[in-house]
């Protein structure tokens, strides 16, 4: 994983900006692609490196949650996170809590 430094301006040093804007820049698109990047995006953002476990991806509308997450209440926070992303019609939580 890429170290992020923040710089004198704070911005971004490494290749990681490159990755923000492209997140960005795909969600902005419409359809499923818009809204799974938008999805993603927000479960960085909300949950940091509890995220790290989890893949969401969007199918008609609806964001199906995968993967495996350490408690409950992350798995709860997921699912919250990407409830209010635009043009999400339902959150498929398939989260398994170990």
């Amino acid at each position: 994983m890429a170290q992020h430094t923040m710089g004198s301006m704070g911005k971004q040093s490494s290749g990681g900006a490159f990755a923000n804007l492209w997140s960005a820049i795909q969600g902005m698109r419409g359809g499923d692609i818009g809204l799974t990047a938008r999805a993603r995006r927000r479960l960085q953002q909300r949950l940091g490196t509890d995220a790290a476990g989890i893949h969401a991806d969007a199918i008609s509308g609806s964001i199906a949650l995968r993967g495996t997450v350490s408690s409950k209440e992350i798995a709860q926070a997921a699912r919250e996170a990407v409830e209010g992303t635009r043009g999400a019609v339902a959150v498929l939580n398939f989260l398994e809590v170990r």
